[in-house]
């Protein structure tokens, strides 16, 4: 699975030498989100292109990572504030981190967990649609044992829920990596 960008145009460019491994005949699966506000329908359509290298030029194979958080509590119309930690089992080093919020997110924060980095921040994004993904200057290598904490705001709106209604998100995510360990 490959998770990433979300922005109505986006491009996820790798650092040189790091790539990811597609097979001919494998399925993938473009799980791409649409919000619609609106009573009126909208166009919903999206697109992926993958660019082929050379095997020799991929030195390193992205992975994706996430924790989430699906523990939201919070009354219709308030405020809750849900936090994460995860540490990573194996080294990494990590190229991006995006946040998952939905529009019921109003802001997220992200920080170092563990080490000599403990409580480091990382990123802040005050905006679920403009403030998606953060990449760093130079990848970032987290030992294992360390890995990110996060919190991030949300509010619940006041809408009675049918099967036609859209449900209030209940993760916060940030991507990239390899696999780890939710800890708290």
């Amino acid at each position: 699975m490959s998770s990433e960008l979300s922005p109505p145009i986006t491009q996820l460019q790798l650092p040189e030498g790091v790539g990811r491994i597609y097979y001919g005949g494998q399925r993938v699966v473009v799980d791409y989100h649409y919000f619609n506000p609106t009573p009126d329908p909208i166009p919903a359509r999206h697109a992926i292109n993958l660019h082929q290298v050379e095997e020799q030029d991929v030195q390193h194979v992205a992975q994706t990572w996430g924790f989430y958080n699906f523990l939201v509590f919070a009354l219709p119309g308030q405020e809750a504030q849900t936090a994460a930690a995860c540490t990573f089992n194996d080294d990494v080093v990590l190229h991006s981190l995006t946040r998952h919020t939905h529009r019921w997110g109003t802001d997220f924060h992200i920080w170092h967990e563990g080490g000599e980095k403990d409580g480091q921040h990382l990123w802040s994004s005050e905006s679920w649609e403009t403030e998606v993904d953060y990449v760093f200057e130079e990848p970032l290598f987290v030992p294992a044992g360390e890995g990110s904490r996060s919190s991030a705001n949300t509010t619940t709106p006041r809408i009675q829920f049918s099967p036609l209604a859209s449900r209030p998100p209940m993760r916060c995510a940030s991507s990239s990596g390899s696999r780890g360990r939710l800890t708290g």
